[in-house]
């Protein structure tokens, strides 16, 4: 009887560890799958903008038709149930990236442009995304960037990469002109 319960116990032990490794490897595969690369390209046909800062953070998610707001935005008064004019979609952007620069949210992910005017975010999940970037002037130009949303949606996961091209203006500053600080 001895023997039976031993070799019980040592197949219900077996099974066990078993099932506590099957759950640590699933957790770890689960939590690799969801890095998703953004690629921030900061250019167009005549300016090619380097060392400009870009953030991403992570705003709202969709809840069937509709986007909601989530995480450190989810207590703003923002309408997000009509996205069907771009003026209106742009003013949300305006109106999220200014609450996150006023209220000092943390951006899921932050980097310079390079030579190129490009930089390489990432983003963990499924979700509506802020794409913010930060003004700055120097004696020869002045950079201003338009903050925009861009969906990351189960097939961009699937992928793992997403290119977003940016919206700015770039004056250049004549040689001799004072500015003012």
């Amino acid at each position: 009887m001895k023997l039976k319960f031993s070799q019980l116990a040592k197949v219900a032990l077996c099974t066990a560890a078993m099932a506590v490794s099957a759950l640590g490897s699933m957790t770890i595969s689960a939590s690799a799958a969801d890095n998703i690369n953004v690629d921030i390209v900061c250019k167009n046909d005549t300016t090619t903008v380097s060392n400009a800062e870009w953030s991403i953070y992570k705003v709202g998610e969709r809840k069937e038709a509709d986007f909601v707001l989530t995480g450190e935005f989810s207590d703003y008064p923002i309408d997000m149930s009509d996205f069907t004019d771009a003026s209106k979609m742009q003013a949300v952007a305006d109106t999220l990236d200014n609450y996150a620069k006023t209220d000092g949210i943390t951006p899921v992910s932050t980097g310079k442009t390079d030579a190129n005017g490009e930089v390489k975010l990432s983003a963990d999940s499924e979700g509506l995304y802020l794409v913010s970037g930060k003004s700055f002037e120097n004696t020869t130009a002045k950079f201003t960037p338009s903050p925009s949303l861009i969906e990351i949606d189960k097939d961009i996961v699937a992928e793992g990469q997403i290119t977003v091209y940016t919206k700015f203006t770039y004056e250049e500053i004549p040689a001799g002109t004072v500015i003012m600080v």
